[in-house]
């Protein structure tokens, strides 16, 4: 599959009406800073939200509709009736307006899955001194079967994770110890629970009740 971190499956559930989403799933649209707890900092993502409301022309809702929350500002994308429609929707229309370019000859598309990228060969800076073209820069990836496969690009644009890079970098016999730009993702585990209900009974006014967004605790209820 496309998408890498953004893992998003579709038409979930028993009634095909669930988004799940275990990977990414939001973009902040604007930068804004926050404070959450001890922790404080600052959003943007001004590329990917360039995109998703530009030129692929996706829509996208807040995540929060309550503005007093910090998530308020992070944004998801929505179908045309404002429903969850999947943070790879964004992934698949721009492979989607890539193979049609393919198909009108204005780009060469090759797409493999389950390759790994094993090294990089750059070639060194002997040809500046030379006038020659610069050589291509070298590709090695490894198949499902284990083999280890190479093509060739005159240039290249890696979007990997953290590990798989340093892990390439260090089979290309490049610095043992990486750039410290890529220490500074500091990832954290979590797990993400998503329960199905048919019925929607914190919705609506049936039992007083009325919330589309926030959280409930029925423990006065009960204690």
């Amino acid at each position: 599959r496309v998408g890498g971190r953004v893992a998003s499956i579709t038409n979930a559930g028993p009634e095909g009406d669930l988004v799940v989403e275990p990977g990414a799933y939001r973009f902040a649209q604007h930068k804004f800073c926050f404070k959450f707890g001890s922790v404080e900092g600052c959003l943007w993502t001004p590329i990917l939200a360039a995109m998703i409301d530009g030129p692929l022309s996706l829509n996208s809702t807040p995540y929060n509709p309550n503005g007093s929350e910090f998530d308020h500002n992070l944004y998801k994308i929505v179908d045309a009736v404002g429903q969850d429609a999947g943070f790879i929707r964004y992934v698949w229309r721009m492979l989607e307006e890539a193979r049609a370019a393919a198909d009108k000859g204005r780009l060469r598309l090759r797409v493999f899955f389950e390759h790994t990228l094993h090294s990089i060969d750059v070639p060194n800076a002997s040809w500046k001194e030379t006038g020659e073209e610069r050589p291509p820069i070298a590709l090695h990836f490894r198949n499902p079967d284990g083999e280890v496969v190479a093509t060739a690009a005159r240039s290249v644009m890696l979007n990997l994770p953290q590990l798989p890079l340093m892990q390439g970098m260090v089979a290309s016999g490049q610095a043992v110890t990486p750039p410290v730009q890529l220490h500074e993702p500091n990832p954290a585990a979590y797990m993400k629970l998503y329960v199905h209900y048919k019925d929607a009974w914190w919705r609506g006014g049936r039992h007083g009740l009325n919330k589309t967004s926030g959280k409930f605790s029925n423990m006065k209820q009960v204690s």
